[in-house]
């Protein structure tokens, strides 16, 4: 678990980097698209211990979802 909180950290010191740096945007959409996984992950085994939630992916894959398009949008991507 701490080698996700430590990659998951990475990413967004790599993101913030690609951004001062105006590094190309397919770089910064890689980045983005292997935090998903990365927070993805974190997510799922952060809510695992709770048997008794059953829509926990789907919770899972909207929060994700809306944190992309909320950086997206910081980003002015969209």
């Amino acid at each position: 678990m701490k080698t996700l909180y430590v990659l998951a950290a990475a990413e967004v010191i790599a993101l913030a980097v690609s951004k001062i740096a105006y590094i190309h945007d397919a770089i910064t959409y890689t980045i983005v698209g292997m935090m998903i996984v990365t927070f993805g992950y974190l997510f799922e085994n952060l809510l695992a211990g709770k048997k008794n939630f059953p829509h926990r992916r789907k919770v899972i894959v909207v929060a994700i979802f809306a944190v992309v398009l909320l950086v997206y949008w910081l980003l002015k991507f969209i």
